[in-house]
């Protein structure tokens, strides 16, 4: 009689611990049937008490969470619970959930969102590359025009450089020193001149105009012609 008691007490507690292993997916899946029973309080109810075992369990719980709560138009709270999935499985697709296109869609954007996010903060926290300073040769960074203050440059070499007879100016004076800068470009040509102080107006432009059609061997630097700005004075004395 005494081992029938024992053969007994032994078999239940064997029951036991078999109601015991299936009654984590068995709470799961009776979540999952009062879900598409439409009974989404029941549902989350039934989703509270369930112990998931591993990330797979998990995200499932989480999936169904935020479409019961999707379903009670608790939109805030599910965004939330999506939220999690995601960080759970952020190789989760949308299209893989086999949910409503409703859910499915709510479920996509919260994904694309944390997603961006996660990539934010990855790059945020990932040591940064040292900067390479890039040093430009010197000719690259060479000025727009260089002048006598530049003394590794070879001045430039007059081939043309003559101012005309002026008129006299009748009843004006026409003595005084005027102040040319010519802007050479590389071919030797003259870009650009312009005068400081006055002489006359008819005067001043006179020298101006010769002045244009100067010509120079350029100035150089390291074999490569480069623009030079040069400074002429003129004196008129009457």
């Amino acid at each position: 009689m005494l081992r029938t008691c024992g053969r007994v007490a032994m078999l239940i507690v064997a029951a036991s611990v078999g109601v015991l292993s299936q009654t984590r997916q068995s709470r799961t899946d009776e979540a999952r049937v009062l879900y598409y029973a439409a009974a989404y309080e029941e549902a989350l109810s039934a989703l509270d008490r369930v112990e998931a075992a591993n990330t797979n369990e998990a995200a499932t719980v989480e999936l169904f969470r935020g479409a019961s709560l999707l379903a009670l138009g608790r939109s805030s709270e599910a965004e939330r619970v999506f939220e999690k999935l995601v960080t759970l499985k952020p190789d989760l697709l949308p299209d893989q959930l086999g949910m409503t296109p409703w859910i499915t869609s709510r479920f996509a954007a919260v994904r694309a969102r944390v997603l961006a996010d996660m990539e934010r903060q990855n790059r945020a926290e990932s040591p940064r590359e040292p900067e390479t300073e890039v040093v430009k040769p010197e000719f690259d960074t060479q000025p727009e025009f260089y002048t006598l203050a530049d003394g590794s440059v070879s001045r430039p070499i007059p081939i043309r450089e003559h101012v005309p007879p002026l008129p006299v100016m009748k009843g004006a004076d026409s003595s005084g020193t005027i102040t040319l800068l010519v802007d050479i470009a590389i071919d030797g040509s003259v870009e650009r001149v312009s005068l400081e102080g006055t002489i006359h107006p008819r005067i001043d432009a006179l020298i101006r105009q010769a002045a244009t059609t100067w010509l120079y061997r350029p100035a150089m630097l390291n074999g490569h012609p480069v623009k030079f700005r040069k400074a002429l004075r003129v004196e008129i004395r009457r």
